[in-house]
């Protein structure tokens, strides 16, 4: 199945068999094919564009768990959040249909690199260890870094005050390596950011170091549950890009996506999904439409 991945737990996808072409709206706005080579476990191996109409196929995608970047909304169950909202998009530009599949972030590249998922979107920063082992789209979609939340009477007031004390992590964070080499803290992962906040509410770390537009909404919605734990510093760790991945060698399907979501920036798209979601920071997204429009 050809398929993107995201990084809510969930995900969405397309017999590899079926794919031979989708439908791409160029930045100009013409419809063209972007021709495919698939089949079997290996999933797409090239894509070409030409100006031409093809019919609609079925995608998978992933995106992650938790607001605003992807949850499952209580009241109406449905799936909702700004990975999901850019998965609707760029599925409606290549002229494909979209569903939903679960996944876990220590599992995200393995999917990707075994072909269960064709396309990443998972708030997975651009890092240069990923980067030798995975192809990325060259325009970012956000901007993140890592909050700190702990209890509001543990007195840490810095960073290098996590110095020789447990943290806790998502397995595979891009927060562990500068969590141990600039800070000296003793980072615990764990499988998900759920079973690190709870970690974090049991004691058995001092600290629990997610994106910060996640950690934020939680206490702010969740105001009972988390009323003795606050985010301690008031600066984010390592903020970095947060790219769409894909397999490696699949440039082309990267130059595709790296279109579209050149046009999501430049009609303001991306500004619109990031306000409905409640991100917590849209200056880079401000900055990026404003460069991005400018160089047209």
């Amino acid at each position: 199945m050809l398929q993107l991945l995201g990084d809510l737990n969930r995900s969405f996808y397309l017999p590899k068999t079926e794919l031979k072409h989708v439908t791409q709206i160029s930045p100009e706005g013409a419809p063209r094919h972007v021709d495919c080579l698939a089949g079997g476990n290996a999933g797409i191996r090239g894509c070409h564009a030409r100006p031409h109409q093809s019919p609609r196929h079925p995608y998978r995608w992933r995106h992650p768990l938790g607001a605003p970047f992807g949850y499952i909304d209580p009241t109406s169950q449905t799936q909702k959040g700004y990975n999901l909202d850019i998965a609707k998009a760029l599925s409606d530009d290549l002229g494909v249909k979209l569903e939903t599949v679960t996944v876990t972030p220590p599992n995200r590249v393995q999917f990707l690199q075994q072909g269960k998922v064709d396309i990443l979107i998972a708030n997975m920063q651009y890092t240069e260890d990923r980067a030798k082992v995975l192809d990325w789209v060259a325009t970012p979609y956000d901007r993140s870094g890592g909050a700190a939340v702990g209890r509001k009477d543990s007195g840490l007031k810095d960073w290098a005050d996590l110095k020789g004390k447990p943290v806790c992590v998502s397995q595979g964070s891009n927060f562990t390596q500068p969590l141990i080499e600039q800070y000296g803290a003793e980072v615990k992962g764990l499988p998900s950011q759920p079973e690190s906040l709870l970690a974090l509410q049991g004691g058995n770390c001092v600290a629990a170091v997610h994106v910060g537009a996640t950690v934020g909404l939680l206490l702010e919605d969740r105001p009972e549950e988390w009323k003795d734990y606050t985010i301690l510093f008031p600066t984010e760790l390592l903020p970095s890009d947060s790219v769409i991945w894909v397999r490696k060698g699949e440039k082309e399907t990267a130059e595709a996506l790296d279109k579209s979501i050149r046009q999501l920036h430049t009609s303001e798209k991306l500004l619109e999904f990031a306000k409905a979601n409640r991100l917590r920071n849209t200056d880079y997204l401000e900055q990026e439409r404003k460069t991005l429009s400018a160089g047209k």
